[in-house]
């Protein structure tokens, strides 16, 4: 993965933060999930924000991404969401403007910490099929009570996900956007921290466990050559 690449699509993700609140959170706080997936989805987005009335996407496609796969990708977040939002920049933002007027949702360009707006979109219901067929899990589309709306589904993910993440970005201030701290918002950066610290964990009990072996061989040495006469 090319590192300055990812910092620079975690620096509109931070941006992202405080619009989305302003934009939708109303009175409430509300809760931003990073890389979302929803269950057996074929795209991921790269922001969700859920409020107490909408579930937004945000679909991020920064200088150094390609567009190909945009349109598509759309068309599959708008079954999952009842918002839409492309956020790009100027590099993109004829051919996303193209895109996302024939689907009819958000376009907005971003500049640093600024947003404008270009499109404002439409805001959809989700479907109770696509609920039950896509979004939870096994487990919970079998229960026998369960009946997929959508303020079902927006507690489930608060639920699962709370406001942890969107506490993390609105602090981003106190870390001056260090590199190091937009990168540990990733989260194969994330798995890969986790993955280096089993594996420094393992070593150590290895080298803790060689000198334990060391120290009872030397002490049991140390008592032969004691009792021999």
């Amino acid at each position: 993965m090319n590192i300055q690449r990812n910092i620079h699509e975690m620096k509109i993700k931070v941006s992202c933060a405080g619009w989305l609140q302003a934009r939708y959170g109303g009175v409430g706080v509300g809760t931003l999930i990073n890389e979302f997936s929803a269950n057996r989805s074929k795209a991921r987005a790269d922001l969700v924000y859920i409020s107490s009335t909408e579930i937004v996407a945000v679909e991020i496609k920064s200088s150094s991404d390609k567009i190909g796969r945009l349109e598509s990708q759309i068309s599959y977040l708008r079954t999952l969401y009842n918002r839409v939002d492309v956020v790009t920049t100027c590099k993109h933002i004829a051919k996303a403007r193209a895109i996302c007027s024939n689907l009819h949702v958000g376009l907005h360009l971003v500049d640093g910490e600024k947003f404008t707006t270009v499109l404002k979109g439409r805001r959809r219901s989700i479907g109770a099929l696509t609920l039950e067929n896509r979004v939870f899990p096994k487990h919970v589309r079998q229960r026998r009570d369960f009946q997929a709306t959508e303020s079902f589904y927006r507690n489930y993910l608060v639920q699962r996900y709370g406001v942890s993440q969107l506490c993390k970005l609105q602090s981003s201030d106190d870390h001056n956007m260090d590199p190091g701290f937009i990168r540990s918002l990733n989260p194969h950066y994330i798995l890969s921290t986790q993955a280096k610290q089993r594996r420094d964990l393992y070593y150590e009990e290895l080298q803790a466990l060689s000198t334990n072996l060391q120290s009872t061989h030397s002490s049991s040495k140390s008592s032969a050559e004691t009792s021999t006469p």
